[in-house]
């Protein structure tokens, strides 16, 4: 934060446009997070409602959303704007549970830590 630079982490891909994708992560081999900007185009993506779903969250950037890309709403990822760019956050509490039992927690982080982070994107 406050510097960007290349995410350097082996699985991101470049934009669609090739330039470098930025963002940091934080965490151990039991839980982490992860924040990251993205493009548009990833921000206004609407997941076949059958296989996850889309919250509006209010008090948060410029706009934000709560994507969870299951059903029952495991893996939740935090995305919103602030100042014309786009940012996905996402918090796993612990990665050995694979289904929503840590869903609630990991809202409730992505939520926090994102209200932490616009203090240093300047909004």
């Amino acid at each position: 934060m406050g510097t960007p630079g290349p995410y350097n982490d082996s699985h991101e891909d470049p934009a669609d446009d090739g330039t470098p994708v930025w963002g940091c992560s934080w965490g151990t081999q039991a839980s982490n997070a992860d924040f990251r900007a993205i493009q548009a185009a990833g921000f206004q993506f609407t997941p076949d409602p059958a296989n996850g779903t889309v919250t509006p969250v209010s008090g948060i950037g410029d706009q934000a959303r709560m994507l969870a890309m299951q059903p029952d709403g495991r893996n939740p990822e935090l995305q919103f704007t602030v100042g014309g760019a786009y940012y996905d956050l996402t918090v796993t509490v612990d990665r050995s549970e694979t289904d929503a039992t840590n869903a609630g927690k990991e809202k409730s982080a992505e939520q926090a830590l994102a209200k932490l982070l616009l203090a240093k994107l300047g909004s």
